[in-house]
């Protein structure tokens, strides 16, 4: 039985992504992830209680997994500045293959705004991702301790601000390259 709930949750999961990254949180309904999902409502309800659980489930799976991709792939990076460099890369790599998990990002940015729950489910995913960044940008160059520089964890969180200003802008404006430039600069200003 408990394998079949994990399998069930996977499909309810599998779906809400689909449909809320394809047409918005605000325009699905748990009737439309029942039937994608091809599952009972009542399993939803089960499963995650409320559409606003549902959606919070699916934030923190997607989280784990970006956060997992990170540190598989950063972990064998020597040098900070060869971090920086992977980075940037990386961001702009995801807005552009993976657009989906960006429109779910901006999503759950704009619902954070109205909903005390959203807001603190929204500020741990932003403290996580900015934690792992900042772990990876230090490299005992100083930067840690020197009041006239950007701590590592304030660069992080500028970071995750402009990937979030950037993700919108390139899906907001048509998938224009040129929204990816700022990336670039942030790169720069960091070495």
């Amino acid at each position: 039985m408990r394998r079949q709930d994990g399998e069930t949750s996977k499909k309810i999961l599998d779906a809400a992504r689909g449909l809320i990254a394809e047409k918005g949180y605000a325009n699905v309904s748990m009737r439309d992830v029942a039937r994608e999902a091809g599952v009972a409502l009542s399993q939803i309800n089960y499963h995650y209680k409320s559409k606003d659980g549902l959606f919070i489930a699916l934030i923190r799976e997607v989280k784990e997994a970006l956060l997992g991709d990170i540190r598989a792939k950063v972990g064998a990076i020597a040098t900070a500045e060869e971090r920086v460099d992977f980075l940037s890369e990386y961001a702009k790599k995801m807005i552009v293959e993976n657009p989906d998990i960006h429109r779910l990002h901006i999503d759950f940015a704009n619902l954070a705004i109205w909903s005390e729950d959203f807001r603190c489910e929204y500020d741990a995913l932003t403290k996580d991702i900015a934690a792992i960044i900042a772990e990876y940008l230090k490299d005992g160059s100083g930067r840690e301790g020197d009041k006239d520089e950007a701590t590592p964890e304030e660069l992080a969180d500028m970071l995750v601000a402009v990937k979030l200003g950037v993700s919108t802008q390139y899906l907001a404006c048509n998938k224009k390259a040129k929204a990816l430039k700022s990336i670039d600069l942030i790169k720069k200003l960091l070495k």
